[in-house]
Formats: structure tokens, C-alpha cells, sequence
């Protein structure tokens, strides 16, 4: 009997397995061009660390200004 429970959970994660992975393989949904995704940075951008905020801000547009705001379809919008 225990043989038996062995070979049905072998055979059950053998399928969980292939249905994640025929899941996973899907075709993703189409993407406009010029479609907007959305970035939040953290930073201190008050109080006593306002200029270091500053400074992570320029670094942040520099980096940004390096591929025009876009990566694939999608256009930056730092937030």
C-alpha cells in the first residue's frame, strides 16, 4: 500500500509540475507601444538629508537619460 501512494504522488508532481511549466510558457498579453510603466524610487527626499535626496534624484534622471526613459515597449515614468 505504500508503494501505491509513492507512484500516485510521484504522478501528481510530475503533472503540477508540467501545468506550471505549460502555464509559465504561455504567450504574454500585448503591449502597446509607448505604454507607461511606472517606477517608484525611495530616497530621503525631506528633512536633513533633502540634499542627498537631490543628488539620488539627478542620479536617478542620468541613469534614466542613458536609454530615453524607455526599456522595450514600455516608457519610464519615475514616480
Amino acid at each position: 500500500m505504500n508503494f501505491k501512494r509513492s507512484n500516485l504522488f510521484l504522478i501528481l508532481a510530475i503533472l503540477l509540475s508540467l501545468s506550471l511549466v505549460l502555464g509559465a510558457c504561455s504567450s504574454s498579453p500585448k503591449v502597446e507601444e509607448g505604454e507607461i510603466f511606472k517606477v517608484g524610487f525611495l530616497g530621503p527626499f525631506s528633512g536633513p538629508s533633502a540634499q542627498t535626496g537631490k543628488q539620488f534624484t539627478g542620479g536617478i534622471t542620468i541613469a534614466l537619460e542613458g536609454f530615453d526613459y524607455k526599456v522595450g515597449p514600455y516608457t519610464i515614468e519615475p514616480v
